[in-house]
C-alpha cells in the first residue's frame, strides 16, 4: 500500500512541480510557449528516469527477501527494511515538498 501510494505520489508530484516553474517562468517575462514545452520535455525526462528507478526497485525487492531468508529463515528483516525505507521516503517528500517555508 505504501509503496503505491509513493508511486503515485511521484507521479503526481513531478508534473506539477515543473508546471508551477513554468508558471513563474512566464510571470518573470519568459515566452508562455516555450516555458510549457520545456515543463512537458522536463516532465517527460523525469519521470522516465523514475520509471527506470522504480524497474530496478522490483529487482531490488526480490534480493531483499532473498537475503532475509538465507540470514533469517524469514522475510521478517526484508519487510521491516520496506518500512523503514518508505517511512525514510515520506520524511524527504515531507520536507523537501510539503512542509511549510
Amino acid at each position: 500500500m505504501l509503496s503505491g501510494i509513493g508511486n503515485g505520489s511521484t507521479y503526481k508530484m513531478i508534473p506539477a512541480h515543473y508546471q508551477a516553474v513554468a508558471r513563474a517562468a512566464v510571470a518573470a517575462g519568459a515566452d508562455p510557449a516555450a516555458a510549457e514545452a520545456d515543463s512537458r520535455r522536463r516532465s517527460a525526462a523525469l519521470i522516465g528516469l523514475a520509471g527506470a528507478v522504480g524497474a530496478f526497485g522490483g529487482v531490488l525487492v526480490n534480493l531483499a527477501f532473498r537475503q532475509s531468508f538465507l540470514a533469517g529463515g524469514n522475510g521478517d528483516a526484508a519487510y521491516a527494511g520496506f518500512l523503514a525505507a518508505y517511512a525514510g521516503c515520506s520524511v524527504l517528500t515531507w520536507a523537501v515538498w510539503l512542509r511549510r517555508r
